[in-house]
């Protein structure tokens, strides 16, 4: 059975992502409640309702995800109505662009729903997305809407190219604190003297996804959800694109791979970005040592991961390498969309632990990498197993800390997490010691 999200969560994550649009989900309302939950989890900063709203009964006196509410009666006769009056009146109390998402049930109908917009007179404020986004996985699903709102938006007209300027792909509202994460990778580039123009899909403006198109390069953090993105800014702004050899830049040895690949394509210095890091990490490893009875019994321990290829393959090659933890269960989620996985199983040859994709995942494991709600499950049967919450649902429903996985602080968070949500006790006396 299939449990991972699908790609009307994809398309809803996109069109959240970008500050000025909405999503007018074309369904049932249960469909909208639980992705309201989901979204009010991930976007942490409190927005006040917009009092407008109440005007229409599509947005049910909630400013995000007015939804049609399709019945019984709608899926026999079809949604055209609905979607046409639906539009009509959203965009009677807003004047943002429209994102219309089929889910799975609307998306069976024989419905004109080109016809229906030309009805409501929003041909130039709406952006269909695909009618079987629901049958995608959340990574196409969230790749092909951006897709389509950048082709909406953004037009191809010659562009003077802004030297030194990047647009960051493929990282997302779905990923653990991104607003902590946008900083950190942020503050990477300005490091080496680099300035992103734009966050696409991950809480940028319309106005920045404009001026995209006047970057000189596009860094794919998740190749997963953004290569379609990528091909087609390739295509119509003539921006190439990059994807880090080492994966998302979690942990030190992807943090200083990245650091080197964008100085190197931009002919910049990386010699004082790469000494902070070293510094930082020094930093860490200090309190390491002082925590090394509780540290030391992960060494030789085997782990369990779960993610995609880009997440995967910087946090066992930093646990293999630095740590000495070894990759015992792993699952890849998004292979076939990304051009990541041929790293990873090159990596895995590597260290001789390609059995690690056919291993069997209800045996203990000392340290899991998965989603929060496996996480939970997991620390509530068995308290001794390590747990890092590194993809959605995430258990913690708001974060005032940093718990993004990018970057240096990144490093902290993960490490915290193995030493900290272990349900061991340790007396603290100590071990092999000379008492002359």
């Amino acid at each position: 059975m299939n449990t991972e999200p699908d790609g009307f969560l994809g398309a809803v994550l996109a069109a959240e992502g970008i500050k000025g649009m909405k999503i007018l989900i074309n369904g049932p309302g249960g469909c909208r409640s639980r992705t309201q939950i989901l979204l009010k989890e991930l976007i942490h900063e409190y927005s006040k309702e917009d009092p407008k709203c109440c005007s229409s009964k599509y947005f049910s006196r909630q400013s995000k995800l007015p939804c049609t509410y399709l019945n019984s009666n709608d899926m026999i006769m079809g949604s055209a109505d609905k979607i046409s009056d639906g539009l009509s009146s959203i965009n009677s109390v807003s004047d943002s662009d429209t994102i219309m998402v089929d889910t799975l049930g609307a998306s069976v109908q024989v419905t004109d729903n080109m016809n229906a917009i030309r009805r409501a007179h929003a041909e130039d404020k709406t952006i269909t997305a695909s009618r079987c986004v629901s049958s995608m996985s959340i990574y196409k699903g969230f790749d092909d809407t951006i897709t389509r709102i950048v082709e909406h938006l953004c037009k191809a007209e010659e562009k003077h190219k802004i030297p030194q300027t990047v647009n960051i792909l493929g990282y997302n509202i779905s990923d653990s604190c991104w607003e902590y994460g946008r900083k950190e990778i942020a503050k990477m580039l300005e490091s080496i003297g680099i300035s992103v123009t734009a966050f696409i899909g991950c809480g940028c403006t319309k106005e920045e996804l404009k001026r995209s198109t006047s970057s000189e390069l596009n860094i794919l953090i998740h190749p997963e959800f953004s290569m379609k993105t990528a091909e087609y800014y390739s295509a119509n702004f003539d921006i190439p694109y990059m994807i880090p050899s080492f994966g998302s830049p979690i942990g030190y040895p992807s943090i200083c791979s990245f650091i080197q690949e964008i100085s190197s394509r931009f002919g910049t210095d990386p010699t004082t970005a790469l000494e902070s890091i070293m510094s930082e990490k020094s930093d860490v490893d200090r309190i390491l040592m002082n925590s090394e009875k509780m540290l030391g019994g992960f060494r030789g321990c085997g782990c369990s991961i779960t993610g995609i290829p880009s997440d995967v393959l910087p946090i066992i090659r930093w646990m293999h390498d630095h740590l000495s933890i070894v990759p015992e269960y792993v699952k890849i989620l998004g292979e076939d969309e990304s051009p990541m996985t041929e790293h990873l199983m090159k990596f895995l040859q590597e260290i001789d632990c390609m059995d690690a994709l056919d291993a069997d995942p209800s045996e203990k494991y000392e340290l899991i990498f998965t989603d929060g709600m496996s996480a939970e499950i997991i620390k509530r049967n068995d308290g001794t197993s390590s747990c890092v919450q590194t993809r959605i649902p995430y258990s913690f429903g708001t974060s005032l800390v940093n718990r993004s996985l990018i970057g240096t602080y990144g490093c902290r968070y993960i490490l915290d997490e193995i030493i900290n949500s272990r349900g061991m006790f340790y007396c603290g006396q100590p071990t092999m010691v000379d008492f002359r």
